[in-house]
Formats: C-alpha cells, sequence, structure tokens
C-alpha cells in the first residue's frame, strides 16, 4: 500500500490524524503520494526540485544503463544531485539496478557488486538534508518502504512465504513425513506436496548467492540512511550507531520514525534476513541504537522526545520491534555467526537487564503463545549451541564468537514463563510455535515435556538444569547403566513420544529439506 510522503502514513491503515482514506497522487510526477493538499505543500520545497512528468524515453535511458554506469549515477545523486540525469527517475533506476543483479550482468566477478555496497553505506554517513531530498524523489517513499514494491527476497525464500506461509519459519519446504501426518485435510496435504516438488526443482535451479543480497547493500543503506546518521567505521556492522536523525531537519522525525519501523520489520523477518544475509549488517546496530535512545524517553517524563513513545504499537521496544522477535532474531545472529552478533549480543543483554518498567511490561501482556515462542528459541539454542559463563568475544573477519552468556538468556527465560506453566505447556502442545520450520522442534519440545513433568519450580536455572541433565542421556537402553541413568533414559523417550504427539514410533523424526 502507499505510504504519504511526507506523514509517513500508511493508506488504509488509520491512525492519529488519519482517517484510512486514499491517499492522493502527485499531478505532476503521478509517483509520489499525499494525505492531503496541506502535506504535499509541506514537502513541496523537498519535491519540487525532482518532480517531473515521466517519459517513455526515460525508461529506454534507464535500461541502457550498465552496472557501472547505475553505479556512478548513485554516486552523482549523493554528491552532486543537480548533474545526475536520473534525479528525477531514482525508483526506476532502482528496480532496474535489481534486475541486473537477477540477470547477473556486466558483473561476473563481483567487482561492481562491492561498489554498491560502499554506496549503500555511503548514505548513512550523509547530510540529513541529502537523505530528505533523496526520500521526497518521485516515489522513493513508497518504494523504500512497501514490500509490495520491494520485498528483498531470493527466488527461494519467496517461493517459500508465498506457499508455505504459516508451516515454515525459514526457507525450505516441510518433509513430505511431516505433510502426511500432521495435514488432516486431503485437499491441502496433495498442494503441499506439489508446492515442495517444485520448491525442490527450484533449489536445484538457483546460483548459490542471493541477488537480493548484493542489492540489498544500497536498499537497506537508504532505508538506514533516514534512520540514523552514522559516525563513520571500518566495517558495516557499526553504521547503526551514531544518533537517530530526529533533530537535524524539521519534519524529519516522521521519515525518521518510518525507516527505522521498515528496517526493523526487514530484520525481523527470516525470508529477507535469510535472503540478504551481511548485507543487513547493521541492522542490530541500529536496533540497539533505538533501544537506547527510546529507554531515555521511558525513563524521563518531561523528555523533549517523550512523545515519541506513542509511536510504538503494543509490543515494540522500538518502532517495528517486537520484544519476542528481537529475542528470535538475536538468537538467529549467533546462530548463523552473522557479522552482527556482536550488537544481537548487545541487544540481548540490554533486554535482559534493562529495569525500565515500561519494557518489563511488555512480558507481562505478551500472548501466551508468543511467550511460547520465545522459551522454545531460547531452549533450542541453549541445546545445540551452548552457553558460557564469560562475556563473548567476537570475531569480526570471520564473524565467529563465543556462546552466548547463560545469565542473560536465564532471565530471558524466566521473564518468559512467568509465574506459571501456562507459557511452557503452549510451547510443549503446539509445533508451529518453535523456531524452525514443522518437524524440526522435536529437541526444544522433548525438553519442554521433561521439565512439566520433573520440575517442581519452572526457572531459567531449573529449565538449565533440566537441559544439562538431558544432554548426558544415554543413545540406548543398553548403553543405561544403572538405575538412575536407565529411569532417565526412560523418561527421555516417553518426553521423545510426547513431542512427537503419538502419531509416529519411538524412533522416528521428521526433518526439513
Amino acid at each position: 500500500m502507499p505510504f504519504c510522503a511526507y506523514s509517513f502514513v500508511e493508506e488504509g491503515v488509520p491512525c492519529s490524524g488519519y482517517d484510512g482514506l486514499p491517499l492522493k497522487r502527485c499531478m505532476r510526477c503521478n509517483m509520489t503520494t499525499y494525505k492531503g493538499m496541506s502535506e504535499q505543500k509541506s514537502s513541496w520545497r523537498f519535491h519540487m526540485k525532482y518532480c517531473r512528468e515521466f517519459d517513455p524515453s526515460h525508461e529506454s535511458f534507464i535500461k541502457s544503463l550498465s552496472l557501472e554506469d547505475s553505479k556512478n549515477e548513485m554516486l552523482r545523486i549523493f554528491n552532486s544531485p543537480e548533474t545526475s540525469k536520473v534525479r528525477h527517475i531514482m525508483v526506476p533506476l532502482l528496480k532496474h539496478m535489481r534486475q541486473l543483479f537477477d540477470e547477473r550482468v556486466d558483473d561476473p566477478l563481483g567487482e561492481v557488486e562491492s561498489e554498491f555496497m560502499r554506496c549503500g553505506r555511503f548514505a548513512i554517513f550523509q547530510e540529513s538534508m541529502v537523505i530528505k531530498y533523496i526520500w521526497s524523489m518521485p516515489g522513493m517513499a513508497n518504494y523504500l518502504l512497501s514490500s509490495h514494491h520491494e520485498d528483498l527476497l531470493d527466488d527461494k525464500s519467496r517461493y517459500t512465504k508465498k506457499f508455505f506461509s504459516g508451516y515454515c519459519k525459514e526457507k525450505g519446504a516441510p518433509h513430505e513425513d511431516w505433510i502426511n501426518h500432521y495435514v488432516e485435510d486431503e485437499l491441502e496435504k496433495k498442494c503441499l506436496h506439489e508446492y515442495a516438488d517444485q520448491y525442490h526443482d527450484l533449489e536445484m535451479s538457483t546460483l548459490y548467492q542471493p541477488s537480493s543480497m548484493k542489492f540489498c547493500y544500497i536498499y537497506f543503506g537508504l532505508i538506514v540512511a533516514a534512520a540514523v546518521r552514522s559516525p563513520g567505521s571500518h566495517s558495516s556492522i557499526h553504521d547503526g550507531l551514531g544518533g537517530l536523525r530526529l533533530n537535524e531537519v524539521k519534519d524529519n522525525i516522521r521519515m525518521t520514525i518510518a525507516a527505522l519501523r521498515r528496517a526493523m520489520q526487514l530484520w525481523v523477518d527470516n525470508f529477507a534476513r535469510g535472503s540478504c544475509g551481511d548485507a543487513m549488517a547493521s541492522a542490530a546496530s541500529l536496533a540497539f541504537t533505538a533501544m537506547q535512545e527510546f529507554s531515555k524517553f521511558a525513563r524521563c517524563n518531561d523528555h523533549p522526545k517523550s512523545h515519541l513513545l506513542e509511536e510504538l504499537k503494543e509490543f515494540e521496544l522500538v518502532p517495528g520491534l517486537d520484544i519476542d522477535d528481537l529475542v528470535i532474531t538475536c538468537l538467529s545472529e549467533f546462530a548463523e555467526h552473522a557479522a552482527s552478533s556482536k550488537y544481537s549480543w548487545e541487544c540481548l543483554d540490554w533486554l535482559a537487564n534493562n529495569r525500565s518498567p515500561l519494557w518489563r511490561d511488555l512480558w507481562d501482556r505478551l500472548p501466551v503463545e508468543r511467550r511460547a515462542k520465545v522459551v522454545l528459541g531460547v531452549i533450542s539454542h541453549m541445546y545445540e549451541h551452548g552457553t558460557s559463563e564469560a562475556l563473548p568475544s567476537f570475531d569480526i573477519m570471520s564473524g565467529r564468537s563465543t556462546p552466548v552468556p547463560r545469565n542473560a538468556l536465564l532471565k530471558i527465560l524466566d521473564y518468559a514463563c512467568g509465574e506459571d506453566l501456562v507459557a511452557l505447556e503452549a510451547a510443549a502442545r503446539d509445533e508451529t510455535l518453535g523456531p524452525k520450520n514443522p518437524g524440526k522442534n522435536l529437541s526444544p519440545r522433548r525438553i519442554v515435556h521433561f521439565c512439566i513433568r520433573n520440575l517442581t519450580e519452572v526457572k531459567g536455572t531449573t529449565i538449565v538444569a533440566a537441559i544439562d541433565e538431558l544432554s548426558r542421556v544415554p543413545h540406548s537402553e543398553k548403553a543405561a547403566d544403572g538405575i538412575a541413568k536407565k529411569r532417565l533414559y526412560a523418561e527421555n523417550e516417553c518426553c521423545r513420544k510426547l513431542a512427537l504427539g503419538g502419531m509416529r514410533d519411538s524412533h522416528a523424526d521428521f526433518s526439513v529439506v
């Protein structure tokens, strides 16, 4: 849906000062939309420089540009917009670049691609006035804020999201055994089998590095640039540091909040993050910066920016970032040894130790299913990747890091579990709440069943003790020497059957291709 290029409200989504009526298009460029005449007048001093009626010859000119030419035009827009031939047709240029990346045209060795990475970072260091002008170009607000125009997905992720939405949490297709045993409707089962076969064919024909990762450097960079002005660094993982662009240009707050929301929504989207990889490396540091800023607003009622807390939706820490999505996303970054692991840890540590009642209250209000999602995500990570008593260390070049400190995860588990067994029971009951695709959440759900059956007090420390105990379960009944180990083996098998739902024999398992 289109966005107003001044107030940044989304068409059809009622909010303060907007009744949800259709937005109006600029009569000249026919690409930029506004809530009404007053918003268009307020934005005109920025938009007027680039507002032109679209000429069919512009499209042929754009198509004639190579990747190298496109890169040069992008640099002109940042350095000297008046010399650029495409300043009024920036959106068609970006779409053309995405197409060239998809087709791997002109850049077999990836040399121009690395230049685009630098272009994306270059935007983050620009003055706010430059970014404001870029976002005021015809159609730019709609293009950068709407997934309808650009979703940053590669082919496999887009296919998964389209046909397996509600089943898969990450790129992939459900295993045929899981479909056969857990999907009851025969027509639905038949469709899923057909979609899974088509996905496997697509997987065999897809190149290793997704084009969306290459394009993401410039696209995501333009979004982050509108949210924060970075002081500059040697690595993109630090690009989200600095200060949110809330004070530098009049009426800049609306753009900053909209850009921050869009950046966070893309980052917590498993499919977009999986498609773009480290091209989104700045997202974690941006989240950390925003969490610190909004924490200041919450601590001081008379803070001049405290009214921005009204921009937060029901479960958000900062615009676009729900508290449960933050935990799952940061743990995923750690598990994948992403470049952003350092700031993912900073976010988790802040969340575990921040004493603001505003954020603590979010855990109490979070629906039980979403708290169960956090419980399964944390247990799964601790079981598969372990924890550490010491602070983590990071190798920026390789992305490798030591395990997440145990204390932080213990506190998050305590917050998510609450004072009763409701969240654990939901986690044990629903396979789809796990952090992975259907059929791959057996281990954390087995641990949850074990905790429900054997623990008298459910806390982070007792759950970790249960994980440690189950890690020592013998591989077979014959290998269990002694009464205690035989009992532990039998209890583990019982919990495994409960996790499987009794629909398979005790040695069965599911996986996702």
